[in-house]
């Protein structure tokens, strides 16, 4: 996940580097759009009971979702925008950590956490290519919905942060239509949990999504 992350970078300062030849005009404005999202999520997860014996695991999942985006393009010169995005991307996952593991009652010391209904708000530098098209790159605090089912010990919260870095291109139509489509990364904090037994458990989510959008321009 590192390099994919350091190659959303890189191409995020190619996009900077890209020659315009058109007026940002035609690009700006209130937006709001539809999206549908295929989303590779992935968590690596680990645990530890009483006597400190270690098991770990990963859950890998590829699923369809459809989010929404709301959002401003600020006109900042003749070819440069900068775009204030916030997208809500439904959808869930589950990990279940082992954290009694060696125990003889390791079965009532597993631990299911439930990850899900990313929303995420997002810097978006964009560059107008003609006068209909554009490209542009994406940074973006998300937060997850977070909930757990077993014999936690720890109040948890309900909710679990993280960054998401994207690169996407938008197709503007003169009635105001739009398609969008954006390639993205989320890397989410650890997830730490404690069970009755003495137990404990940790989840690292991931998430990398490729998502296409019909939205309309105000």
């Amino acid at each position: 996940m590192k390099k994919l992350r350091t190659m959303l970078v890189i191409l995020l300062l190619s996009i900077a580097t890209t020659p315009v030849m058109s007026s940002s005009d035609n690009h700006a404005g209130l937006y709001i759009a539809v999206e549908a999202a295929t989303n590779g999520a992935a968590m690596n997860g680990s645990g530890t009971n009483s006597n400190d014996e270690i098991t770990n695991g990963t859950i890998g999942e590829v699923f369809e979702s459809v989010g929404l985006h709301v959002g401003y393009l600020f006109p900042a010169s003749d070819t440069f925008l900068i775009g204030l995005d916030i997208t809500l991307m439904p959808g869930d996952g589950a990990i279940k950590l082992d954290a009694g593991a060696g125990d003889s009652n390791s079965d009532d010391d597993d631990i299911t956490l439930d990850f899900g209904d990313v929303i995420t708000g997002s810097i978006v530098p964009t560059f107008a290519v003609t006068d209909n098209s554009a490209i542009y790159g994406k940074y973006g605090i998300s937060r997850a919905g977070l909930s757990w089912a077993g014999n936690v010990d720890t109040t948890l919260n309900s909710f679990v942060d993280g960054e998401t870095y994207a690169i996407g291109t938008r197709t503007q139509f003169d009635n105001g239509a739009f398609l969008q489509t954006e390639f993205g990364y989320s890397d989410f904090d650890t997830i730490n949990v404690s069970v009755t037994t003495g137990g404990t458990g940790k989840a690292n989510p991931e998430r990398v999504y490729g998502a296409f959008a019909l939205g309309v321009r105000f």
